[in-house]
């Protein structure tokens, strides 16, 4: 699989100036309270790790760094331009925390899908509890929960419940 540099960069431009014009939007509505989540690391994923293309996982990766970037300071631009305070949920390094220290949070794989949704075969030792990738690109129930506990922790600093 070979990745179009130029086509890659479009599409991440693209992106980030849709969700700048989406947060602009909800500004707009009268939101107070914005919480910006940017994205995991896609080099990271089971697809991207066990390509035949070697240098995919790399390339992956930094693509993902670069939307990361250009998300922040687009963010950083709406907020200097309406006076206001987005908070902001770095899932590229909640991703990596739990990547990196899996085995203590209590996973057994961190490499590989439990499920193939290419050939629809569960991995010989797939446990949704232990694994931390449900198919080549999703993870799995309990990573879902732990980065819901994690976005939640952030959630009553944004909540004003004052009549």
């Amino acid at each position: 699989m070979s990745l179009n540099k130029p086509l890659a960069e479009r599409i991440i431009r693209d992106a980030v100036k849709s969700i700048g014009f989406s947060v602009r939007l909800l500004v707009t509505a009268g939101a107070k309270a914005i919480m910006v989540v940017n994205v995991p690391d896609i080099g990271a994923t089971p697809e991207s790790q066990q390509s035949s293309d070697e240098e995919l996982s790399e390339r992956a990766t930094e693509l993902t760094k670069q939307f990361n970037k250009e998300l922040s300071g687009r963010m950083r631009r709406i907020e200097r331009d309406l006076n206001l305070d987005l908070v902001d949920f770095n899932l590229f390094q909640f991703f990596r925390f739990v990547i990196k220290n899996s085995v203590a949070l209590g996973f057994t794989n961190n490499d590989d899908a439990c499920f193939s949704s290419v050939t629809f075969i569960f991995h010989p030792d797939c446990n949704f509890d232990k694994f931390v990738f449900f198919d080549e690109f999703h993870p799995t129930k309990r990573i879902h929960e732990r980065v819901g506990r994690a976005l939640f922790a952030v959630v009553p600093e944004l909540v004003d419940v004052t009549p």
